[in-house]
């Protein structure tokens, strides 16, 4: 299926009925849709669903089409600009040695879409093997990059987060997410091998700049066990795995996928995210792949994927969840070490809780005179160390 088929056939029919469209809508529902729809990050997809159709079917009214190619002229703009940015990083990464796989939001621009408006970004996520993550930080603060505050201990990222932003000091550039695991619960820490992504790699052009990104089986994986740990409810990724499979359907290696879904112990989360895919959709997956992914997981899989949406809400059970599902206990401890006992100077995980430093400090030097009583105390150094977590994504 051609993209200008998948956009008519397959995205139009799910975006008119994810919000509310029919021949007969007016202008302002279409200024609602249009708004919404670039909030979801679908803006793009929806106006080459637009130009798809032919004219005497299109009802969308002229200022409508004419928002919408603004917005996919100005996310062009901005790509274009962050690519390019990007692009001496991407190479000063490479000259320093270390190896990296670009994913999800790039990797899409460049192997998916043939316009480089049709997908926004906020960041550009980056798969780098966790022995370079030192390598990785220097190289970037040499580009004028610096890494966001570290959460809970100095060193929980590499050792127990799976990710760490940077932005450019300028305020010029893209934000990066630097991951160290591909996918952000702590069980995969024990599941997901450290070569996962890693074994067949391609090579794709990117505003003239070669970047390498994961295989085909590995990128659709990668996308789908993502969006399902992320609730499996945005539009724009649950688009883009339907989107991907019919562009690269006939050279996926099926196969291969579930012997990987299944090594990783990622069989249920994908199948969380293909089945909702399809309740969109349609038929997606062949038949045979759906059969033997209906039933896979264990009971830690599914309890993994079940509260990974959950975690930003409900950050102590986040913890407990880690605490039960993780392999390895001498991890475990060390994991439940940083979050029990952790540092005053990495308790603030953003602008907005700048106080939180000050607070433990006091409470944790005995000068806060309503918080000398142990109970007190220890309630608020809780509190503070629950905001820690449920900050960390």
């Amino acid at each position: 299926m051609s993209r200008h088929g998948w956009s008519l056939h397959r995205f139009l029919p799910v975006a008119q009925k994810w919000y509310g469209l029919d021949p007969k809508s007016d202008t302002r529902t279409w200024t609602r849709v249009v708004e919404t729809a670039r909030t979801d990050g679908v803006a793009g997809l929806l106006w080459e669903a637009l130009n798809a159709l032919p004219t005497h079917h299109n009802t969308a009214p002229h200022d409508v089409v004419e928002q919408l190619t603004m917005e996919v002229e100005h996310t062009r703009a901005t790509n274009h600009a962050a690519f390019q940015r990007f692009a001496h990083m991407y190479d000063r990464l490479r000259s320093e040695g270390v190896e990296v796989l670009v994913l999800k939001g790039a990797a899409l621009t460049a192997a998916l879409y043939n316009n480089h408006g049709l997908r926004p970004m906020c960041d550009i996520d980056l798969l780098i093997h966790v022995s370079d993550a030192s390598t990785a930080d220097a190289a970037l603060n040499r580009v004028g990059y610096r890494r966001g505050r570290a959460f809970l201990t100095h060193d929980f990222y590499p050792r127990y987060n799976y990710e760490a932003d940077y932005a450019p000091v300028d305020g010029f550039g893209p934000r990066l997410d630097v991951h160290v695991r591909p996918w952000r619960p702590l069980r995969c820490s024990g599941t997901v091998t450290p070569d996962a992504l890693w074994a067949n790699p391609r090579e794709v052009s990117l505003c003239g700049t070669t970047i390498a990104i994961p295989g085909n089986e590995d990128m659709l994986l990668h996308l789908a066990c993502h969006t399902a740990y992320h609730g499996a409810d945005r539009l724009l990724w649950l688009a883009e795995i339907d989107r991907y499979i019919h562009r690269y359907g006939q050279e996926l290696d099926w196969d291969l996928l579930i012997s990987r879904a299944e090594q990783w112990s990622m069989g249920h989360a994908a199948w969380s995210a293909f089945r909702r895919v399809e309740q969109l959709f349609g038929p997606t997956i062949p038949d045979q792949i759906r059969q033997q992914l209906t039933h896979s997981g264990s009971w830690r899989d599914r309890l993994t994927t079940w509260q990974s949406s959950r975690d930003s809400s409900h950050p102590l059970m986040r913890t407990m969840v880690d605490m039960l599902v993780t392999p390895n206990i001498s991890f475990k401890m060390g994991y439940l070490a940083a979050v029990l006992f952790p540092e005053n100077t990495h308790l603030c995980p953003d602008e907005d809780q700048e106080d939180a430093i000050g607070e433990i400090a006091k409470v944790r030097s005995g000068n806060n005179c309503a918080s000398r009583g142990g109970i007190t105390q220890t309630r608020r150094i809780f509190a503070l160390t629950k905001r820690a977590l449920g900050a960390i994504r």
